[in-house]
């Protein structure tokens, strides 16, 4: 079976070498070199790839802006043949991520292999959004385990740590998934404020 597959890659925050730290810039590029490598075994059967990530930095760009580019680059430097990268810029949490990722592969691409790109401590964290929201919208998906790519990644950030990780998982399965989520938005609330509601998918060539 050679079904063309979808790629959906989470966004860590800008790429933004200047500014962030060395330890969190050798992070990211080592993520998106991985995302690269992965993507270059598949590459005769992309039909789409999307990046998701629609918090703001402080020049007032979402991570996909910054992030779009430096992909598009290094897919090019591994002579891909992916020309354009879709960016979902209005989901500011990976569970907003993983629910437009399925509504979007069920609406879009149906007839596609979805495969959701993630760091590798937060895989499980991932897992149980994907498993609920596969659950709640009757979506007829692969396992979990065929559809999440977990990609290493070194990160000095507080919440990147397998324990702080495990803490999330045990709050998502308290709380509940739409819970966690609504906590996470009034967090986020001035990111939230400055979306356009209904703006679409932006496309970078």
């Amino acid at each position: 079976m050679n079904k063309a597959i979808l790629a959906w890659i989470n966004c860590y925050g800008a790429w933004d070498p200047i500014n962030r730290s060395p330890v969190e810039t050798i992070g990211y590029d080592q993520y998106l070199d991985g995302v690269v490598r992965a993507l270059g075994v598949l590459d005769g059967r992309l039909q789409a790839v999307y990046i998701a990530g629609g918090m703001y930095d402080s020049l007032g760009k979402t991570e996909c802006e910054t992030v779009a580019p430096e992909l598009l680059r290094r897919l090019r430097s591994n002579n891909s043949a992916v020309s354009e990268i879709a960016a979902d810029e209005m989901s500011v949490t990976s569970i907003g991520i993983a629910r437009t990722f399925l509504q979007t592969w069920q609406e879009k691409h149906s007839d596609t292999i979805p495969l959701l790109f993630c760091d590798q401590v937060r895989y499980a964290t991932n897992a149980y959004v994907l498993e609920y929201f596969i659950k709640e919208l009757s979506i007829p998906a692969p396992p979990v385990v065929e559809m999440l790519v977990p990609i290493e990644r070194l990160d000095t950030h507080p919440n990147s740590t397998p324990g702080k990780q495990a803490e999330k998982l045990a709050t998502l399965r308290e709380k509940g998934v739409l819970e966690c989520e609504r906590i996470e938005l009034e967090a986020r609330k001035e990111h939230v404020a400055r979306k356009i509601e209904g703006q679409g998918f932006k496309v970078y060539r």
